[in-house]
């Protein structure tokens, strides 16, 4: 099922479908295609398509919630996906990729908004033979002061809908959680964790929006970071949907 569910987001991203169109239409000599497919490459590679619609569609987030303000739970959950593994002379090790979930969960228990960081000891069948994430990240915690009865390690997983299982079957049945995750990525996360019963409170980081001012040419100049984005949203999007579809 991870292979599935890794493949077919790529299958179904935008620059494969407008790819497909433009080769489609050039074998086929059919012009419409080979026009749709040029044309929807470039709407999706534009910051003005990308950052005023498509991607504030999927992020829903106005802004990233001030950790000393908002209310104190007890526990915070932090999902995975925030590092990659690079070789070493002495075999592979992580590194940072995405910080921005670990440093606002490090933020809410500094500021006593949490008693408990919740990670998830993520694995996948193809990659290499790393230290576990969940390991890793618990491993920086202890780092920066935060005790071992502060911390619980969950696992393993392999996508979010494994993070809402596990986080679910460690605590009691209706509890209240404090999500950390990228604001492109809360949508479907709490989606899942609400359908295991939990209650869910959003506190979005990473934010992928680029904050613009008035129109320009840059704003219809395609970039390749903007073609990144809008991937990113149509598998969000594409995510929610299914697993609204079939739970």
């Amino acid at each position: 099922m991870i292979y599935l569910n890794k493949i077919l987001p790529v299958l179904l991203s935008p620059l494969v479908i407008a790819l497909a169109m433009v080769v489609f239409g050039a074998w086929k000599r059919r012009r419409g295609f080979l026009f749709l497919g040029l044309i929807l490459l470039y709407v999706l590679s534009t910051p003005w398509f990308v950052n005023r619609g498509l991607y504030r569609l999927i992020e829903g987030y106005e802004k990233r919630p001030k950790a000393g303000l908002v209310v104190p739970i007890k526990n915070t959950v932090v999902l995975g996906g925030m590092t990659n593994p690079v070789q070493q002379d002495t075999g592979f090790r992580l590194e940072w990729s995405r910080y921005e979930r670990f440093n606002g969960a490090m933020e809410l228990f500094e500021q006593n908004k949490t008693r408990r960081l919740i990670f998830t000891n993520g694995i996948m069948p193809w990659g290499p033979a790393a230290q576990p994430e969940g390991e890793f990240l618990v491993e920086r915690a202890k780092e920066l002061g935060v005790p071992d009865s502060a911390l619980l390690l969950v696992g393993p997983v392999e996508n979010t809908h494994d993070e809402a299982l596990v986080v679910a079957s460690a605590l009691p049945q209706g509890d209240t959680i404090r999500l950390v995750t990228s604001a492109f990525h809360m949508r479907r996360a709490k989606l899942l964790f609400e359908r295991q019963g939990l209650v869910v409170i959003p506190f979005p980081v990473d934010f992928g929006l680029e904050e613009e001012g008035d129109l320009t040419l840059m704003s219809f100049l395609p970039t390749a970071k903007s073609l990144a984005m809008a991937e990113i949203a149509l598998r969000e999007w594409l995510g929610y949907w299914v697993y609204w579809f079939t739970a």
